[in-house]
């Protein structure tokens, strides 16, 4: 495998965080049965804007003062945020851990580098292994991890083999430390060389792919079979013809691209497993060098019904697989508890960096790096099931916040698939709430989305983020049920900025800047959830671009545009020389018609836009300097404090008064000028 991978559905979610009684793993040396459901699967607006403010609602760079004028005595002002701080403060790289200063509470247990799982675990004793902290931390305890690179995992004694994990505890970094669970061992001995430019051992991963790595060849499995590693039509791929495989190798640190065959062998920058004779090759002679093979398909699998947490932990190059089983994720989180992640980082692993399997509310992920993973740096399924029309009574409400997501989607998984795509820095199904505020995403490596939702999603909220340079969509929000709102994102050089089939969607004060292909981007099909009762207000659309606007019928038998939106005014665009605006596909006959001009759109659609403002050449009408990026709406520019008043659950959602009346655009994101 090159850079790791993992899939979805797109259409119907296949569940990759599905969880499975381990009785059923012959391999497992020991399996805890644990009670999981089995699943499928800011800162401120413009500072020339004042509002009301509710009381403790501002977060960010928007902040309550002090003001006689506005009933209750205050309102809302808008700051400066700076770039060099909060969110974008966060190594993108992958390579380092938030800096943490959390308090060590009595009793805690204490993991070192050299430590001995003889010691009693305290800090002048600490033990080594994960699996020794974790027998000897209490139900509400916590491991105290000091700095260094820990090859380990919690597994059943068998080095490599999963063991739920059913305490509540807190896994932690000490003060000021950097403590990284790697999936790799060094492996210096073996080595033989065939004569021919490769070197090569033995090399055997049994565990791997949930214990059934032996079921399949990832290079002759049969079409349209799936599993335990990959999806038939992931594990294709021509770009990466070895993507299902979840071996990794690494020569002094850099990783090796896997190819197909021995003959392909050509160079030391690759590596080839000979999956029948469980045999590894590499280009270029070991000795002297440091080759570091994947070991580990994760580091830990939990469960159980207590609060957890991970805090300043780093995750990486764990050889994780991308088909629907508990190995799909360095960090595979289930069970009726809720969990914190936070300062923590998830980077180079096979797959999924962090899994959920049906989280609960309260479960909280904030302020972490997700980078540099094959296919998806987080996923999550939750609790509704293929067909459901309303939300499911067992809710999820994930809140997902201040994280930084970058140059994920690294195997370039996704070009040849068809039905398991899946591909994203984010990607969720299946939830009954979420929100996914305040984070910044960049470089989702073509076809990879920024976040995802596919699939009887159900209040889901997208609000406050900054998303650049996304393969596929900015923000997809694809056959998704009620209560979705997608408000104050900025979206810069994305394919789509917004992609949206789904119903009772909101769609709020987004800036979508130089999309490379379409903005805004709403279509509907024969599916179970096709497009309705959609609303856009307020959002600019800014630059060059194929089509600003794409409002579509996929098929006969679904609405069209006409009847899926059910509000459309107060939008803005700007465009360098004269193009499409919108394009309007009504199902029957003679049903796509595109318009250059506002003026054209409204004659032939009188009931929206009656509000829009359109503006073609000349300089930037509306931001406060496009060029260094402050997408700060311009005191006096014509969409300025003219938007259509906020309607209540928008405003909730950005932390206003309902009725508050904001210049078009996004409100506030990270990084805010």
């Amino acid at each position: 495998m090159h850079m790791g991978k993992l899939r979805e559905s797109r259409f119907v979610a296949r569940g990759p965080f599905a969880w499975r009684v381990l009785g059923v793993c012959a391999v497992m040396v020991a399996c805890a049965v644990i009670g999981v459901a089995l699943l499928r699967g800011s800162h401120a607006a413009t500072p020339f804007v004042s509002a009301e403010a509710e009381s403790g609602a501002m977060s960010g760079c928007a902040s309550s003062v002090s003001d006689s004028g506005a009933s209750g005595g205050s309102a809302v002002k808008f700051a400066a945020c700076s770039a060099s701080s909060g969110v974008w403060a966060l190594d993108a790289s992958g390579t380092v851990i938030p800096d943490t200063n959390y308090s060590i509470p009595t009793g805690a247990i204490f993991m070192a580098i050299t430590g001995n799982d003889s010691n009693a675990g305290t800090q002048s004793a600490p033990v080594k292994t994960f699996n020794r902290a974790y027998a000897l931390v209490p139900e509400g305890g916590t491991i105290i991890m000091r700095g260094g690179t820990y090859r380990d995992m919690y597994n059943t004694g068998t080095p490599g083999y999963i063991k739920i994990a059913t305490k509540g505890f807190t896994l932690q970094a000490y003060p000021h430390e950097q403590p990284w669970l790697d999936g790799t061992d060094v492996i210096s001995d073996g080595w033989t060389s065939d004569g021919a430019g490769h070197w090569y051992r033995g090399w055997s991963t049994p565990q791997f792919c949930d214990g059934r790595y032996y079921d399949y060849d990832p290079l002759n499995q049969p079409e349209n079979n799936s599993g335990p590693c990959a999806h038939k039509d992931i594990d294709s791929t021509a770009r990466h013809p070895a993507i299902g495989d979840p071996q990794l190798a690494y020569i002094n640190g850099d990783e090796l691209y896997q190819v197909e065959s021995l003959a392909k062998l050509t160079d030391g920058g690759k590596f080839y497993y000979d999956w029948a004779n469980k045999r590894i090759y590499i280009g270029t002679n070991p000795s002297g060098k440091t080759v570091e093979l994947a070991s580990r398909p994760t580091a830990i699998v939990w469960g159980g019904s207590n609060a957890r947490a991970i805090k300043g932990i780093g995750f990486k190059r764990f050889a994780s697989n991308e088909y629907s089983n508990l190995t799909d994720a360095a960090v595979y989180i289930g069970g009726a508890g809720t969990i914190t992640v936070e300062s923590s980082v998830f980077s180079y692993n096979g797959t999924n960096g962090l899994g959920f399997a049906n989280p609960r509310p309260g479960t909280v992920v904030r302020g972490n790096v997700f980078a540099h993973n094959s296919m998806k740096g987080m996923g999550s399924n939750g609790s509704t099931s293929d067909g459901s029309t309303t939300p499911n009574s067992q809710r999820n409400d994930i809140v997902i916040e201040a994280n930084r997501f970058d140059t994920n989607n690294t195997g370039e998984y996704g070009y040849d698939c068809t039905a398991s795509c899946a591909s994203a820095h984010i990607k969720m199904a299946h939830m009954t709430g979420f929100l996914f505020k305040g984070n910044v995403l960049t470089n989702a490596i073509a076809p990879a989305s920024g976040v995802w939702c596919d699939g009887y999603c159900f209040d889901g909220k997208y609000i406050g983020n900054y998303i650049q340079d996304t393969g596929m969509a900015g923000i997809f929000h694809e056959l998704n049920g009620t209560g979705g709102i997608i408000a104050s994102n900025v979206v810069v050089g994305s394919k789509y900025a917004i992609n949206v089939l789904a119903k009772d969607t909101k769609i709020y004060n987004n800036t979508l800047i130089d999309c490379a292909t379409i903005c805004m981007r709403v279509f509907t099909d024969n599916r179970n959830y096709p497009s309705q009762n959609i609303e856009i207000y307020n959002n600019i659309s800014y630059g060059t671009n194929v089509n600003t606007n794409w409002f579509a019928c996929g098929s006969a038998q679904a609405a069209g545009p006409t009847q899926f939106i059910t509000g459309f005014d107060h939008n803005a665009y700007w465009r360098p020389a004269s193009g499409v605006v919108y394009r309007w596909i009504d199902c029957g006959s003679n049903n796509d018609k595109s318009y250059n001009t506002l003026a054209a759109f409204r004659a032939a659609q009188p009931k929206w836009e009656a509000n829009a403002v359109q503006l073609v050449g000349g300089s930037d009408p509306f931001f406060v300097d496009v060029a260094t990026k402050d997408y700060r709406v311009r005191s006096g520019s014509q969409v300025y404090n003219n938007g259509k008043p906020l309607p209540a659950d928008v405003a909730a959602a950005l932390g206003l008064p309902a009725g508050t009346v904001p210049s078009r655009g996004a409100i506030s994101w990270p990084g805010m000028k």
